[in-house]
């Protein structure tokens, strides 16, 4: 919290020996013959060197510009804009308040001359920024410390006060002592005048000396902030107001960009916001003289449409921007003792706190996952409650009994709450529980049936309730699976069957007796008589027939191929492939098995 001076090599952010340094003060030297206070030059030979080497600047922010922003200069070119921030994102050289009242002369007057401030007024109305300049830069980051950080808050504020001025935050943009006309994009935007300061002038030229923009009076030297609080505190201390560094005035604001009847509505409702302005005719003739400043004014129509919707809010919506938010309590007499008030006052908060536990935790429930289980752990980690405040609640009986679907909102809620009621977060649990375990099994058995060469495994009943949607939709997945499962395993058996039946035909050929073969083709000739007898019962069309009897051919040229093949002698190496393909498959068997 020492705040003593410093050399400048010491001082952070800052850059002694850049060229762009050595440009600004040559710029500030040459601008000081057009300031009307003598003392412009040493001042501007005294800010410069604490000044960043990149300043944040604006041609547009306060003017008739379409286009209005702001961007990062280097220091010789920022220091020329209408507008600039002394101050960087993480050191503050300056303080700045807003002053915008009658009496600004004789509030500056009545402030000792050691930390009298700097202060850059309109010529044309009078409102002016007042700037103290800081000996040492405070770090306002995060790495900065927290005293010099308090201290330079209290400064501000009681600056504030003894100006009756509005805070400017440190990163806002103030105008330029050396803000020159040329660089200014468009005209001012000139809000009515509240002061009888200023020597009124069209644009400003006549009293400024030319070339500057804003008539700068100078003030003291760069001081600490201590002097600052020890001279201002025994007068202003009552006076403070609340911290207010992020909070302005609304038509302090910049209008919107998107067109000039969204700047006109702006403009013309932050006005009325800030003087509470509801008479139709003062708001008719502020948004035409606001469409004036335009350098193409907008339809006398359409100005008129929207005066009239921001009257009609005023005098239907507009509430003053305050609304008092806090719960008044209303006590069973007016003749209690503060101890019996305190008590009432006291069951009244359990009440509300039990009433804000119960809306997060059926908040909670609402949107409970159909698979996670519900414990008092995940629940408090869902709500964000302690663990014993769940516990408090988890036995005791709901009010109005708990009413929240374990699948959450859907067609099978009504049914699901009239065929489990639950009056307990307990019973909730419990049953929410059970239909995890049902879930979980479904899918336990949804994988084993997916597995090759799996046994089908049918699935059981729930346990608790078939009419939960999301355990109905899992138990129809692995009766799908089953049948899935019991299909594949059919085909197992037939692709069997069949490598067994063409090994038998291979030896028989080899042997040359034909008795298995022609038991095998007269028992394929009975099945499909049999096919077709069905079929003219039930009425099969032309293309079943057809496929039947397709069928039926497709099974005689594999008995006869394979009858040929033992004839031919090329059954042995056949039938050693074959034998090759049935070691694979039992060794896929053994490691299967071994390897659920």
């Amino acid at each position: 919290m020492n705040h003593e001076a410093a050399t400048p090599e010491k001082l952070a952010c800052h850059d002694l020996t850049g060229v762009n340094l050595w440009a600004a003060l040559m710029v500030g030297q040459n601008l000081s013959v057009d300031a009307p206070d003598p003392l412009f030059g040493a001042f501007t030979a005294e800010v410069m060197p604490r000044l960043p080497r990149w300043v944040g600047a604006s041609q547009t922010i306060r003017s008739t510009a379409p286009n209005k922003g702001s961007s990062r200069m280097r220091l010789q070119e920022g220091v020329l804009m209408p507008w600039v921030c002394l101050n960087t994102s993480r050191f503050v050289n300056a303080i700045a308040v807003d002053i915008d009242h009658a009496d600004a002369r004789q509030r500056l007057a009545a402030i000792p001359a050691e930390i009298r401030p700097t202060w850059m007024e309109d010529p044309c109305t009078g409102r002016a920024h007042a700037v103290l300049l800081l000996k040492n830069p405070v770090c306002i980051g995060e790495d900065g410390a927290p005293g010099p950080q308090k201290l330079l808050r209290l400064a501000h504020r009681l600056l504030a006060a003894a100006l009756d001025a509005t805070l400017i935050p440190y990163g806002c943009l103030i105008k330029s002592p050396w803000g020159k006309h040329e660089n200014l994009i468009g005209t001012l935007l000139h809000r009515p005048s509240r002061t009888t300061t200023p020597a009124q002038s069209s644009s400003g030229t006549e009293v400024t000396g030319g070339r500057l923009l804003w008539r700068t009076h100078v003030g003291a030297p760069p001081v600490a902030l201590r002097e600052v609080v020890s001279l201002l505190m025994p007068k202003w201390q009552g006076s403070l107001a609340k911290d207010q560094t992020a909070s302005r005035g609304q038509a302090d604001r910049e209008p919107s960009s998107l067109g000039r009847n969204c700047a006109l509505f702006d403009r013309v409702r932050w006005w009325c916001y800030d003087g509470v302005i509801r008479d139709p005719g003062e708001i008719s003739a502020y948004a035409h003289w606001v469409n004036s400043t335009f350098p193409v004014p907008l339809p006398r129509s359409e100005v008129t449409s929207i005066a009239r919707s921001i009257t009609r809010f005023m005098n239907e919506r507009y509430d003053g921007g305050r609304r008092d938010r806090r719960r008044r309590m209303t006590f069973s007499a007016e003749d209690l003792t503060t101890q019996q008030k305190q008590a009432e006052a006291g069951k009244r908060t359990a009440v509300l706190k039990q009433e804000k536990s119960r809306t997060l935790i059926v908040a909670a429930l609402k949107g409970w996952p159909d698979k996670t289980p519900l414990t008092q752990t995940a629940l408090a980690r869902a709500t964000g409650l302690c663990e014993r405040t769940i516990r408090r609640h988890w036995g005791a009986v709901w009010p109005t009994g708990l009413s929240v679907a374990l699948s959450g909102d859907n067609a099978f809620s009504a049914l699901l709450k009239t065929r489990t009621p639950v009056q307990s977060l307990a019973d909730l649990a419990a049953a929410h529980n059970q239909d995890v375990d049902d879930n979980r099994n479904y899918d336990e058995i949804v994988g084993r049936n997916a597995r090759r060469g799996a046994a089908p495994e049918m699935p059981g009943t729930p346990t608790r309730d078939i009419w939960n949607p999301a355990v109905m939709k899992l138990m129809i997945l692995a009766w799908r699976s089953y049948e899935d499962a019991g299909r594949r395993a059919k085909n197992r058996i037939r692709t069997r069957e069949r490598r067994v039946r063409k090994e038998r035909l291979i030896d028989a050929g080899e042997r040359g007796d034909r008795t298995l073969l022609d038991d095998l083709l007269a028992e394929n000739e009975r099945k499909w008589q049999r096919r077709e007898w069905v079929g003219q019962r039930v009425g099969w069309s032309w293309e079943e027939r057809q496929k039947s009897y397709f069928s039926k051919l497709s099974v005689e040229r594999s008995v006869l191929n394979a009858y040929c093949l033992g004839v031919s002698g090329e059954g042995r190496t056949k039938k050693s492939a074959v034998s090759r393909s049935k070691a694979r498959a039992a060794s896929r068997a053994r490691h299967d098995a071994e390897c659920p």
